[in-house]
């Protein structure tokens, strides 16, 4: 793909230039900088944007369609930068909380207690069909 020649390319430099999924232009100038990690845990991180940072937030986080992004509390869309990463567009001062929630684990999880929910009825049932042509010899 275009990114992929892009960031292979030996003028492509990281820290001074960004490149977005399905953004336009394909790559968009930066200069650089640090956030301050707030809160860290496996599913929830916190960044604290500087008050003169203004763009994009990169977070060198493997980027993954679970996550989801609120920036001050209201949901912003988190784009694949560079091809692996995740990047959010930021103000100055802003907050960002990345959360990790896998929604397949959870219908998945559902999935299980309904399939055990129902072998358990399946064994009941069967027991006491069982008792009755035991009771009715």
């Amino acid at each position: 793909s275009e990114a992929e020649k892009a960031i292979s390319g030996k003028d492509f430099d990281p820290a001074l230039e960004l490149i977005l999924e399905g953004e336009d232009p394909g790559s968009v100038p930066g200069i650089g900088g640090s956030a301050e990690v707030a809160r860290l845990s496996e599913e929830q991180i916190e960044i604290k944007v500087p008050q003169t940072a203004e763009g994009w937030l990169v977070f060198a986080n493997t980027w993954y369609p679970y996550w989801e992004a609120t920036v001050n509390g209201s949901p912003r869309k988190i784009f694949k930068a560079n091809l692996a990463f995740m990047a959010v567009k930021v103000k100055p001062g802003e907050t960002v909380l990345f959360e990790f929630e896998d929604r397949a684990l959870k219908k998945g999880l559902l999935l299980f207690a309904a399939g055990l929910a129902a072998c358990f009825v399946f064994v009941v049932l069967w027991m006491k069909q069982k008792r009755n042509r035991e009771s009715a010899k």
